[in-house]
Order: structure tokens, then sequence, then C-alpha cells
């Protein structure tokens, strides 16, 4: 299963991250991409005023950001139960793939 910087916009991210999880045979792997702020940790924005990832201006609520993702990001995978989270950087130091193997 692979998907790419679309988690951060899910309202539950551990709660998809655990469907993900349930649809894999054993030893399969779900293979993603976030933004990751560097140098800080998860952050949820529920309170906070909402942000978006779309052209400035626009408010599309299907791009609004739940979570900004940070150093800890590999938490939810493990928190969501796959047995192990792997981590690929692709270019340093935010671009990061997430590997949850089941």
């Amino acid at each position: 299963m692979v998907h790419s910087d679309t988690l951060e916009h899910v309202e539950h991210p551990r709660a998809g991250l655990a469907e993900c999880r349930r649809v894999l045979r054993r030893g399969g792997a779900c293979v993603f991409t976030i933004p990751l702020v560097v140098d800080r940790l998860t952050a949820g924005r529920a309170g906070m005023e909402p942000s978006y990832h779309n052209a400035p201006g626009e408010k599309d609520s299907g791009m609004q950001v739940h979570t900004e993702y940070g150093a800890d990001a590999w938490k939810d995978v493990v928190l969501a139960g796959f047995a192990e989270c792997r981590l690929v950087p692709l270019e340093y130091p935010s671009a990061i793939a997430l590997v949850g193997v089941r």
C-alpha cells in the first residue's frame, strides 16, 4: 500500500493508519510520505487557525491540515499497531518515507 502527503489531512490519522494495517497481509507494508517540520515534534492543529495545503487564499476543506508531523512521526505508525516503522531518507532533512510493516 502506498500513499503520499495525505495523512496530515486525515482528521484521525492513527485510525487511518490502523485501517491501512488491517487490510495488509502479515509482512505487508504501508509506504508513505508526509510533510515533516524538522526539529519539532508532531502537533495537532485542533483549536488553531485552519491551515491548508493548496494555493494561497484557497480554503478547500479537503486540503485542511489536521496534523503537522515532526521528528516523532514514527510514533503514529507504531501506535496504529504496525510491528515496525522504517524511516527511509529521500532528501535530507525533511523528505523521508515511512514504512509501516505489519
